[in-house]
């Protein structure tokens, strides 16, 4: 079954954790906005989540929550509970393979914000929702007065930004219509146009040496799937 994406109803997600492996660390907030193109916001949703082991000073540095914050806070399966209590057909994240390492897939499509940005604006230097927020001039009235780098705040932002990325996929790439096709569409790897990294930092990755790139082939092995897809593709014969 497929979902046209003027039809869909999205929950935009965003969670605090202890940290950053998912093998130690757990979600100490979890965030929610519900939201459908032709209706808007239909409810937002915010809790504190007891993750079971203690907050790390290094996250409290980050979110500024601190293990007092969330006695007595439900766990993630409660907080989804509620989370889940209205219908919705999509899962949105930005970085969605950061938030769904802490949280259940539960078949529902996850589309990632971050890999839509990168497939809109590939020359964009950076492609954080609070960069794109500014350099796009998003509207974010639900955000104003909320604290920086928590839930809510950051979800609200990628709702703006996922209504304005709609739009632009919309404009540029009308033939993808349904929610599977443009998730389909962000993870198909990028090619990268320049190097932002090193001693070749700025140029175009066409210009990059094929020795270099033979090196980071050999040596970096936590290469994303964008960056390996480049890499690849200009070590290719024929390819410069």
């Amino acid at each position: 079954m497929t979902t046209p994406i003027n039809l869909a109803t999205f929950c935009i997600v965003d969670t605090e954790t202890t940290g950053l492996d998912p093998a130690v660390d757990r979600v100490c907030e979890l965030a929610g906005v519900q939201w459908a193109a032709r209706q808007g916001e239909l409810r937002h949703f915010e809790t504190l989540v007891n993750p079971g082991r203690t907050i790390p000073p290094e996250a409290s540095a980050i979110h500024h929550l601190v293990d007092e914050d969330v006695v007595g806070s439900p766990n993630l399966q409660e907080a989804l509970a509620d989370l889940n209590r209205e219908p919705f057909g999509v899962w949105v994240a930005h970085n969605a393979d950061f938030d769904f390492k802490f949280l259940p897939k539960d078949g529902r499509p996850i589309l990632c914000t971050l890999k839509l940005a990168k497939k809109l604006f590939p020359d964009s230097p950076k492609h954080t929702n609070q960069y794109l927020r500014y350099a796009l001039k998003l509207q974010v009235p639900g955000a104003k007065g909320l604290p920086a780098h928590r839930a809510l705040a950051d979800a609200f932002v990628t709702t703006a930004l996922l209504s304005y990325l709609l739009a632009e996929a919309n404009k540029h790439r009308p033939e993808l219509t349904t929610v599977e096709d443009l998730v389909a569409w962000t993870l198909e790897p990028n090619l990268l146009p320049m190097c932002r990294f090193g001693k070749h930092s700025g140029k175009p990755w066409s210009e990059v040496p094929k020795d270099y790139l033979q090196w980071m082939v050999k040596t970096m092995t936590d290469m994303d799937s964008d960056l390996r897809f480049t890499v690849e593709h200009w070590l290719r014969p024929g390819s410069n």
